[in-house]
């Protein structure tokens, strides 16, 4: 891969010039086909961060957003004509995707994004899951995936956690049920007794389950997002939770905790404080305590 921190900087008439072609799959190539630092400059602001999305495109100097017909062009790009510029993608969005074409041909893209370091995928249909979380050689610093699926799903989900967790540290997942949790972090603690002493997680987000089974693996956790993911959840007494309590009583470094509304008329939140002595933001809603 190029490094682009010795790439020649380009006036930024010519930056403004290549974001605008960027409407323009096809100019936009025939552009760098022209000029070795037309490519640095493309690649440095156009690939660094893509959203692949089937609602309406938008371009901005470091998130690239991608729709409709020119998603399929863009593919066509990293694909066909130049798979290598898949190397310069470090930050990836996933979202709703109509066409099957679209799903096969970003699968082929992520095999070659060898840099990629953020990812996030809301709402993947089933048959995907499989060959957009496998099979890749990145190493993930943040990871956001937004779905409720089935069970075997669930567990192709963990076998990506697994391979992932060294390197990462954010994660924000909704999805996953108890059960296979339960089995990854029993299996994790067999075959790799001292992961928890080499994890760099400090961001971790999630419904009820995903805390309970992943904080105790994660002691030096920093920040911790609980997200209800529908109305009996939000009902239940999570924070009377004794599993809820227990997996917080791994954390020593816990600075900033952010719980729903619904958690601000608990008297029992007052009985986490032994758990989170060196809290210092707490974010309920929108609200901001500070210790």
């Amino acid at each position: 891969m190029d490094d682009l921190s010795s790439a020649p900087l380009l006036p930024n008439e010519i930056i403004d010039l290549i974001i605008e072609f960027s409407t323009d799959i096809s100019t936009l190539h025939a552009l760098c086909l022209t000029s070795h630092n037309c490519v640095h400059t493309a690649r440095k602001y156009l690939y660094e961060h893509i959203t692949l999305s089937s609602a309406s495109y938008s371009s901005l100097h470091t998130h690239f957003e991608l729709g409709g017909e020119r998603l399929s062009q863009w593919c066509t790009t990293l694909s066909d004509l130049n798979p290598n510029l898949a190397l310069y993608l470090t930050a990836c969005t996933i979202l709703d995707l109509d066409d099957e074409d679209d799903w096969s041909v970003v699968v082929i893209i992520l095999r070659s994004a060898e840099n990629l370091k953020h990812f996030a995928i809301l709402n993947p249909p089933s048959e995907h899951i499989h060959d957009l979380l496998h099979g890749h050689s990145f190493h993930l610093t943040s990871f956001t995936f937004l779905s409720h699926l089935e069970d075997d799903v669930d567990k192709l989900i963990i076998q990506f956690l697994g391979d992932q967790l060294r390197t990462l540290s954010d994660l924000l997942i909704l999805g996953p049920e108890n059960e296979a949790l339960t089995s990854f972090r029993t299996q994790l603690s067999i075959t790799n007794p001292t992961y928890s002493e080499q994890s760099k997680l400090k961001i971790l987000g999630g419904e009820q389950t995903t805390l309970e089974e992943l904080l105790p693996l994660h002691p030096r956790v920093r920040e911790i997002v609980w997200m209800p993911t529908n109305e009996q959840e939000s009902d239940n007494l999570v924070l009377t939770s004794t599993a809820f309590r227990d997996a917080l009583s791994h954390i020593t470094s816990l600075t900033l905790a952010t719980f729903p509304e619904m958690l601000s008329f608990r008297p029992s939140l007052t009985s986490l404080c032994d758990c989170l002595t060196a809290l210092e933001d707490l974010h309920i809603s929108g609200r901001h305590y500070v210790s």
